[in-house]
């Protein structure tokens, strides 16, 4: 690993790290405050909605699971 990459993984945790402040920050602010916390941060008003990790469905069994080596056992 060179020291630029070193460099742009250093910024990129210092960067993350800065998010989760932020966005806890942003969270105990009223939308006022946070509409002025937006502008100071992008430069304009913005919309910003909150986001949600997408659900991990199942997958469902078409058949329900056997041992396959007891069929072998009486196969014999």
């Amino acid at each position: 690993m060179n020291a630029r990459q070193t460099r742009d993984d250093k910024q990129t945790r210092t960067l993350k790290r800065l998010v989760k402040k932020l966005s806890a920050l942003r969270h105990t602010l009223s939308k006022s405050e946070r509409e002025m916390l937006d502008t100071l941060i992008l430069g304009a008003p913005a919309e910003v909605t909150g986001h949600m990790a997408p659900r991990l469905r199942r997958p469902r069994l078409r058949q329900p699971c056997r041992p396959r080596f007891r069929q072998r056992l009486i196969a014999k």
